[in-house]
């Protein structure tokens, strides 16, 4: 009997030891009055919590009074909706202002930015015309008329293919493309051919000066003028002595000339 006794003796000790133990890691562990305080957990450690909890209710019955004050004094619902609507048009009327307030810079920005007259003219988004606006769409029109009454006379009045080939302006239509710079390099040797021989067969420069054709290059061009002058004036006086000097019709009569 004395052994159980002292086993459960001995049990129970064991057992108030290990709850000091955790007691002890609890105390340790527990946070400070001023912890407490800031997480509203203690009230007030100079009020009573008998007090506290009076104070607690108290503030509850206030709150539950002025919730239930603001709740029988707000609007009906088509109260509320006209206001809820005259705030959101004051909304978009504050939009509405800092939207063309916006828009507003932005179109000063582009005109400040915008090409002048010249530069539109020169990018032919602007006629360049002195006409009303609503004369100029009569001008264009005048003008396409006329370019195109030119354009179809030119037509009317092109020469023929055959011209145009044989002045070298267009290529001859009738050959393959591959065969016409056979064809042109045939051409520029029939001419280089025809070319070399009028440059055989040319006169002398002395022959050409004889017939008169072209001056003497052993004269200088400043004496030219001169020198045709004087031979002028030798032939002339060579052609009247000749007439002075011709027989009457008398004499060529007695010649039986006449």
């Amino acid at each position: 009997m004395s052994a159980a006794v002292a086993l459960s003796v001995h049990s129970n000790e064991a057992e108030h030891a290990d709850a000091a133990i955790k007691l002890q890691n609890r105390l340790s562990q527990r946070m400070e009055p001023s912890e407490l305080l800031d997480r509203n957990i203690l009230k007030s450690l100079e009020t009573a919590p008998a007090i506290q909890a009076a104070q607690t209710e108290l503030e509850r019955e206030r709150l539950r009074q002025t919730l239930d004050s603001k709740l029988a004094a707000r609007p009906e619902p088509l109260e509320a909706a006209s206001l809820i609507n005259s705030t959101e048009d004051a909304a978009d009327l504050h939009s509405r202002d800092a939207t063309m307030a916006s828009t507003g810079i932005t179109l000063d920005q582009k005109l400040a930015s915008r090409p002048d007259k010249e530069t539109l003219v020169e990018r032919n988004i602007l006629k360049d015309s002195h006409l009303a606006p609503a004369l100029q769409a009569a001008e264009e029109e005048l003008k396409k008329q006329r370019m195109e009454d030119k354009l179809n006379h030119m037509i009317e009045h092109r020469p023929p293919v055959h011209d145009l080939v044989e002045h070298n302006i267009i290529k001859d239509g009738g050959l393959a493309p591959a065969l016409q710079h056979a064809h042109d390099d045939l051409k520029k040797h029939m001419l280089e051919d025809k070319l070399n021989h009028k440059l055989e067969n040319r006169p002398e420069v002395s022959d050409l000066v004889q017939q008169h054709i072209m001056h003497d290059r052993s004269v200088a061009p400043s004496l030219q003028s001169t020198q045709d002058s004087l031979k002028k004036a030798i032939i002339e006086d060579k052609l009247t002595e000749k007439l002075e000097h011709r027989p009457t019709q008398a004499e060529l009569k007695k010649k039986h000339v006449l």
